[in-house]
């Protein structure tokens, strides 16, 4: 029995529980802002990296040139007169179009300091990499005060929007426009469903072409949708003059009676081949929040999976960039260590890689982007913004 013992040892070892070996994360970390949160990011077809954020309850803007190993001193775009919350969901967004005009839209409220906070929706633009600025221009119609959740993709020379509309005592409504870089919107605004999630942003892509989609997550406005809040998609072929009927994203009920504050998360390729959504919900037993994608061709997505490799843990606020390939990326915050981190994986390399080390402290709303055959992301890491090339 004695030469069997360290043989038996070893046995038993191999099948003691333990913590699962994560993947390293190879990036650097590069510091874009300090005392910065609600971090958006874009990458142009050079690989420049435009950054937004909320700083100081303003929405600031830094740029970098060199691919990301260095960010310009951070300079106010739009001023929030101090009331800026950071609050991710209704955080600043940034586009960059196919001529290098840079979009930075954010709920503003303009009112006198001694008023009551009223925000509508403005956006800036930029013709010359973020070393000036255009004045706000207005995107909610008719100004109404209570506009704050937004979306934005840019197109081959113009700004798409999707944001909550509303008109008390009405309830939210989902709008959609197109708009130049000189502030002037293009087309009819259109609405694509009377009744989104009140609170939930929606999301938006748009290819090559100009052609945009939209998703959402539908309120709980009737009996058979009171306990699922369904995640929806709606896609253009004519450059947004009109889109098509909503198609359901998620497979299985979602699980949600009350909105819980999420934004879906949409991307295309350029030659619109390749579209992925993603998604949180809680359609387990325990209903855990965890994350869910899906992609393929326009109206012909595969079935919803799940990116993640340990649903054990609270997964949340999703964000997407895809490769001219057809390789789509995903991060979200995750729970699974002893502080919050941001983990992401692609298509191609499904293992779950957590970002940095827990010596950041806590990870917070991740922003991915594609461009110039680069792979980035920026976070909120403690309290500032943290960018990182992942290809």
């Amino acid at each position: 029995m004695g030469p069997m013992l360290p043989w038996l040892l070893a046995a038993l070892l191999l099948q003691a529980p333990g913590k699962p070996v994560l993947p390293k994360d190879p990036s650097t970390l590069v510091k874009v802002a300090d005392g910065a949160k609600a971090p958006a990011l874009a990458l142009d077809t050079e690989g420049n990296a435009y950054v937004a954020f909320s700083r100081n309850g303003n929405i600031e803007f830094s740029v970098s040139l060199d691919g990301g190993a260095t960010f310009s001193e951070p300079v106010r775009v739009l001023n929030a007169q101090g009331r800026d919350p950071g609050m991710s969901t209704r955080g600043p967004r940034i586009a960059v179009d196919a001529q290098k005009r840079v979009y930075l839209s954010a709920p503003l409220c303009l009112a006198p300091p001694e008023a009551a906070v009223l925000n509508d929706t403005y956006y800036a633009v930029s013709t010359d990499k973020g070393k000036s600025w255009s004045r706000p221009y207005l995107v909610s119609e008719p100004k109404t005060g209570t506009e704050s959740v937004h979306a934005t993709a840019a197109g081959p020379g113009e700004l798409h929007v999707a944001w909550l509309s509303t008109v008390a005592p009405k309830a939210p409504v989902l709008n959609y426009a197109k708009f130049g870089s000189d502030g002037k919107k293009s087309g009819k605004t259109l609405t694509l469903t009377a009744t989104p999630c009140e609170s939930c942003p929606p999301a938006i892509a748009v290819d090559g072409r100009g052609n945009p989609s939209v998703a959402w997550r539908e309120s709980g406005h009737d009996a058979a949708s009171k306990e699922n809040r369904q995640i929806f998609i709606a896609w253009s072929t004519d450059g947004g003059k009109s889109f098509g009927p909503p198609a359901r994203l998620n497979s299985v009920d979602s699980g949600l009676t009350e909105c819980p504050n999420e934004a879906p998360a949409l991307t295309a390729t350029a030659d619109g081949k390749t579209w992925a959504a993603a998604w949180m919900d809680r359609r387990d037993l325990e209903h855990d929040a965890n994350i869910y994608w899906a992609f393929g061709p326009p109206g012909k997505f595969a079935r919803d999976t799940d990116p993640h490799d340990d649903r054990r843990f609270i997964q949340r606020r999703p964000t997407l960039a895809v490769e001219p390939d057809g390789t789509v990326w995903c991060a979200w915050e995750d729970g699974r260590l002893s502080t919050q981190r941001v983990f992401f994986t692609n298509s191609k390399s499904p293992p779950n890689v957590p970002l940095g080390t827990d010596k950041e402290g806590g990870c917070f709303s991740p922003s991915l982007a594609a461009g110039g055959g680069r792979i980035a992301i920026v976070y909120q890491s403690g309290d500032s913004v943290a960018f990182r090339r992942l290809k």
